[in-house]
């Protein structure tokens, strides 16, 4: 700007981005810079144009600047600014797409766009960033409970989550069981099915099957250290309270001593509701021999470890496999049992008590797995 060669010029002092532009704010502050060494706009702007060629401010913005750091500007930045309001998503329009999706809780994103004339993308940011909506499936549970049903489920809760925290030992002690069916045969699942393949090869494919028409029920006994007895009932039997009483007392209790001598006559027995397992016979013998039982609330599953855990991954290990015989199905199953973690056991027991503390905090509403 002078013809002093110790003036230093604008592409020597001040630094470029990458691309070798000069930065807006890196312009805005040479006009600040030499603005304040008293230089007017018409040698500012000459200066800039033959650093940055095309890149450079025009005048009229070089101007405008230079007024604004005469005026006391100091920051060489924009200021934040507001800009044009999306008028796409109004509190109007969000009040009309909030009031369609009251009215039809099933309403497609698409039926909005078309009743509210918006993209699809309009309405799903009112949706999902404005009234922070989400569209869930229906959960499936066992039975509309009522409110005396629920004081129930609450008070077995307490009386549980009472039990594990005065007595230190309550979940090694508590023995569960269930019921439960298990097909000679059941198809793998789709996520079973799955194979890698490369990208112009074709997908494999099945022929649909269904399970085979045979199964056998199957009570399970089980504590936090794995399984204790899995006894097939024989084939043309129905479960009673007599069938029941003699596999607790033909089976369950010498499993017990035979895998868990330190349960010998100190276990609590842990079972659902069913009329087998209240039968009058049952109760006298169990009162007999001294074994304890929990109370279950009806209509729980989500509160019986067996059925939250136990029998899904059971059954997952056997799915796609055809077993011939009642033995060889036997063996599977006692394999399987055998196969699962020691340490997930333990983990199922823990995760029953958060259950019991949801069950709780649900107001004895179902809890979800």
């Amino acid at each position: 700007m002078h013809a002093d060669s110790n003036v230093v010029s604008v592409s020597d002092y001040f630094y470029t981005d990458n691309y070798g532009v000069l930065t807006r704010r890196t312009a805005c502050a040479i006009i600040k810079f030499f603005s304040a060494k008293g230089e007017n706009c018409v040698n500012i702007h000459h200066e800039l144009v033959s650093a940055c060629g095309d890149s450079a401010l025009n005048y009229s913005n070089v101007n405008r600047w230079m007024a604004k750091f005469k005026r006391g500007r100091v920051s060489s930045t924009d200021l934040p600014r507001p800009g044009r309001q999306c008028s796409s998503r109004m509190d109007a329009n969000k009040e009309r797409v909030e009031n369609l999706i009251l009215s039809d809780r099933r309403v497609t994103v698409e039926d909005i766009c078309a009743h509210m004339r918006r993209t699809h993308g309009t309405v799903m940011r009112i949706i999902k960033k404005d009234l922070q909506m989400t569209k869930v499936s229906v959960r499936w549970v066992p039975k509309m409970l009522d409110d005396s049903k629920k004081e129930i489920r609450m008070t077995c809760s307490e009386e549980m989550l009472t039990r594990h925290h005065s007595d230190p030992h309550f979940l090694e002690k508590l023995v569960t069981m269930d019921e439960t069916w298990i097909p000679m045969f059941n198809p793998e699942t789709k996520r079973q099915s799955k194979q890698w393949k490369h990208s112009d090869s074709p997908p494999p494919k099945k022929f649909r099957v269904g399970a085979f028409a045979e199964k056998i029920l199957y009570s399970i006994f089980w504590d936090q250290k794995g399984d204790i007895l899995s006894y097939p009932l024989p084939k043309g039997m129905t479960i009673t309270g007599a069938c029941y009483r003699d596999i607790l007392k033909n089976h369950l209790l010498p499993a017990v001593a035979e895998k868990r001598p330190e349960l010998v006559g100190n276990f609590i027995l842990h079972q659902d509701n069913t009329p087998p397992h209240k039968a009058r016979i049952v109760t006298e013998f169990l009162v007999e021999q001294g074994i304890e039982t929990l109370r279950h609330p009806p209509y729980s599953p989500d509160l019986a470890p067996s059925d939250f855990w136990l029998f899904d991954t059971l059954k997952l290990s056997l799915r796609g496999r055809e077993f011939p015989s009642r033995s060889s199905l036997g063996s599977a199953v006692y394999q399987s049992l055998k196969h699962i973690p020691k340490d997930s056991y333990k983990k199922c027991y823990e995760k029953c008590v958060g259950h019991w503390q949801l069950c709780l905090d649900k107001e004895g509403d179902y809890v979800e797995k």
